[in-house]
């Protein structure tokens, strides 16, 4: 995973809350899965941070984030997810409310569009609210983490929702985890109710992989040029002094 790009290779950056920055630690992640999927073909570039970070963070620094990558190369894509944060719970209220949700998430969609980027939306987790409180009482959630509370599933699918409808005002791929399975089959891919297991990341990445390269071919890894195609290990460098 790159810190920064290089100039004219395409660029994929993941953006996004608890889920991205949890990924992001574990060799495992389906962060580290895509920095394989598409070596030397993009840059993949990471841009998680902890849980609090909601929508309206995002919508507020965004236009710094991006500009400190510099101008989008041709090819540039932005994976966002974001939502984790703002149905989390602090004395039984949403850190950011489904209408705060939604005029936060499409600010940062429209930034980077407007800037050239591609952009996917992926839909918040389906917090388990029972897991989670588990977790805290086993000691594996702590600090500023075990303060928070998740809400019901019901309530989760109304912030899944306004991501939906932020993906149709703006033309941008949506994926919904669950399309792919069952409520009941996801919780079990997520460690502690919201981070995801080896197996969950594994399974994210598959389907994120298909929805991108469904929606955009031309970054289909395969097809895509290499940094270096004239490469051949069996050759020296063009213009390689003797000796």
């Amino acid at each position: 995973v790159m810190a920064q790009s290089s100039p004219g290779l395409p660029r994929l950056v993941v953006f996004g809350d608890t889920v991205v920055h949890h990924a992001a630690q574990h060799e495992w992640g389906f962060v580290h899965k895509f920095a394989t999927l598409w070596n030397s073909k993009a840059d993949v570039i990471v841009r998680g941070f902890p849980l609090g970070f909601t929508s309206a963070w995002a919508a507020a620094v965004i236009k710094e984030i991006s500009n400190d990558l510099g101008p989008p190369p041709a090819e540039s894509l932005w994976v966002v997810w974001l939502g984790a944060s703002d149905l989390a719970e602090l004395a039984g209220r949403p850190r950011v409310d489904l209408d705060g949700f939604l005029t936060n998430l499409d600010a940062v969609v429209l930034m980077l569009k407007e800037a050239g980027n591609r952009v996917v939306l992926v839909a918040p987790p389906p917090a388990s609210t029972s897991r989670w409180a588990a977790a805290i009482a086993a000691g594996d959630v702590s600090g500023t983490d075990a303060q928070f509370s998740f809400p019901s599933y019901e309530r989760c699918c109304g912030y899944v929702r306004k991501v939906t409808m932020v993906g149709f005002r703006r033309s941008v791929p949506v994926l919904d985890p669950l399309l792919d399975g069952s409520g009941e089959m996801w919780s079990a891919q997520f460690s502690d109710g919201v981070h995801l297991t080896p197996e969950g990341s594994a399974q994210l990445s598959d389907q994120l992989t298909r929805l991108i390269v469904g929606h955009f071919p031309d970054w289909e890894p395969t097809a895509m040029k290499t940094l270096l195609p004239d490469f051949d290990p069996l050759r020296d460098p063009p213009n390689a002094a003797p000796g």
